[in-house]
């Protein structure tokens, strides 16, 4: 299943927009997660017309069938990367308000699981929302994988 057969996304274009999706993009398909497990998938968009920097966040269980998902929206455009670790946050956040272990997360940007993954310290603002991402992970989801 693609990321636009999840379910989880809807796109509200202007007459005069246009949208692509990559040869690779296209290729990438979705997997259920194992038994017992769930799979969080975090999308993150930037609209610099609009200003804005969106993520949606949808929740399915081992048989691939939609549990939740929520959709949050900030009033300024972040950096790319910085955006896309917001997004990990705030399902992370969420998932955890509602006591859920169990979860793959799975991203689509390897920057934001790659520092996750990292050791190494980064003061800037990207490395304290990743600190912030560590943080949550550890204390709360003992059965869970980025």
């Amino acid at each position: 299943m693609s990321f636009w057969e999840t379910g989880c996304y809807t796109a509200h274009l202007s007459p005069n927009a246009t949208t692509s999706i990559s040869p690779v993009a296209a290729m990438v398909q979705w997997k259920k997660p194992s038994v017992g497990r769930y799979k969080c998938n975090v999308y993150t968009a930037f609209s610099s017309s609009f200003n804005r920097t969106g993520i949606v966040i949808c929740i399915r269980d081992e048989e691939g069938t939609f549990v939740l998902a929520k959709m949050v929206s900030f009033p300024c455009l972040h950096q790319v990367a910085v955006g896309e670790a917001i997004g990990l946050f705030k399902a992370l956040e969420w998932l955890n308000d509602m006591s859920f272990d169990n979860v793959d997360f799975e991203l689509d940007s390897k920057v934001t699981c790659d520092a996750f993954l990292s050791r190494r310290d980064d003061i800037s603002e990207f490395g304290h929302v990743i600190a912030s991402c560590k943080a949550l992970f550890f204390a709360f989801f003992t059965n869970s994988r980025i």
